[in-house]
């Protein structure tokens, strides 16, 4: 069976089907082009990106030709309360606390497909006011092609996995 763009057809049924498992399907409904072909998949994929975290703005820096794209949502915002809480708690600075780590190396788990891409995940844990305010900072070579499908993959992935971080938290604090 030959399809023109096949595994491009698929990869965006894939990333449809974890959107719908991680409870944001209402991406693929109200976002995603509703013909399935080869020449809209970026479009596709693009979306994802865009629209995964509540928050998303996009810049383009001349003077070292990237793009930066800059994301926020309240599951990254809540994580870094939580590790601030704890970090308050036990008295362990932002560079030694687990949870901080943790989400460093998550996010280096997810993002790490490509040379041309650097991310900084800004997760401040010096007092809540500034735990509001993380976010997390994409970086793309504009010189490059970068990979938009693993991209939307490894951001839908760690958007899944601060979710699942902070749904944890809230049983814990229930259960204390």
């Amino acid at each position: 069976m030959e399809i023109e763009g096949f595994s491009a057809i698929m990869d965006v049924i894939g990333l449809a089907k974890l959107l719908y498992e991680i409870g944001r399907f209402d991406i693929v409904k109200e976002r995603f082009v509703d013909v399935l072909s080869y020449e809209l998949w970026l479009e596709n994929m693009w979306e994802a990106i865009t629209f995964i975290f509540s928050g998303f703005s996009n810049s383009f820096d001349e003077e070292n030709e990237r793009e930066i794209m800059i994301f926020t949502d309240d599951v990254i915002s809540n994580y870094f309360i939580h590790a601030w809480e704890y970090g308050k708690k036990t008295h362990t600075p932002p560079d030694k606390n687990p949870y901080v780590i943790e989400a460093q190396n998550e996010t280096r788990e997810c993002l790490y497909f490509t040379y041309n891409l650097e991310w900084k995940l800004l997760g401040n844990t010096e007092s809540k006011r500034e735990a509001k305010k993380s976010r997390l900072i994409i970086y793309i070579c504009a010189h490059e092609f970068c990979e938009h499908d693993y991209l939307a993959y490894g951001l839908v992935h760690l958007y899944k996995w601060f979710k699942d971080k902070c749904a944890s938290f809230t049983k814990e604090v229930k259960a204390e």
